[in-house]
């Protein structure tokens, strides 16, 4: 991706590009592309990313199908491998200050199936 900022940046009508593809009920692979670009924990290291635009309560909010398979993506460890980070994603604030584990009604299964393996 020769831009990967434009993740985070809204667009002239104020909408992120995940929320775009969402209302658009775009593929999945597009989505996951997103989402890795503005998750809110590295990958590397499990640290706070700077700044992010809220992608991954975003898609957790979300009851479209190719949201969850998105989540499903990114949590699975031969995937997007953020499993790893499951305590620390579950605390992410959304935009409004309600927490990941509050936001994802739609995945909780998703959510409880890393949880598990953590505890």
């Amino acid at each position: 991706n020769a831009h990967p900022n434009r993740a985070k940046e809204n667009n002239t009508n104020g909408y992120l590009p995940l929320s775009n593809l969402l209302n658009q009920d775009r593929q999945q692979k597009s989505i996951i592309k997103v989402l890795e670009i503005d998750m809110p924990i590295s990958i590397k290291d499990g640290f706070p990313v700077k700044h992010h635009s809220h992608s991954w309560t975003t898609c957790l909010a979300s009851h479209k199908e190719s949201a969850i398979g998105a989540i499903r993506h990114i949590l699975d460890p031969r995937r997007g491998g953020y499993h790893i980070h499951i305590n620390k994603l579950v605390a992410v604030r959304n935009e409004s200050g309600v927490s990941a584990i509050k936001v994802a009604a739609p995945k909780q299964e998703e959510i409880n199936k890393y949880l598990l393996f953590c505890g």
